[in-house]
């Protein structure tokens, strides 16, 4: 089975939890994606892109299979319309509000 590579929204404390998820899965993060400027890699080796416009910058770049997607956006800062942007990305997934 090929290992998976996965793309995070977000790129804080939730990150850190999924980037343990995915370790014990066999997964990696390949890139974290943040629209505030300042924001860094929590992840050894990931990039920090920027907002939509740096996904789709690296989505169009990437060689292999289309990555996966997770979110890692809570609190106050986590508003459902970006959650639900991010599932938009693949065909057939939903966010139910």
């Amino acid at each position: 089975m090929a290992e998976l590579a996965c793309i995070v929204w977000g790129s804080s404390g939730h990150a850190r939890v999924l980037r343990d998820l995915l370790d014990d899965l066999g997964g990696h993060i390949v890139a974290l994606v943040d629209r505030d400027p300042q924001a860094v890699s929590v992840v050894e080796g990931a990039p920090v892109l920027a907002g939509q416009a740096g996904l789709s910058g690296f989505l169009e770049t990437w060689q292999g299979e289309r990555p996966g997607g997770c979110v890692a956006i809570g609190g106050a800062r986590g508003p459902t319309g970006a959650r639900c942007w991010v599932f938009s990305l693949r065909p057939g997934w939903t966010c139910r509000r």
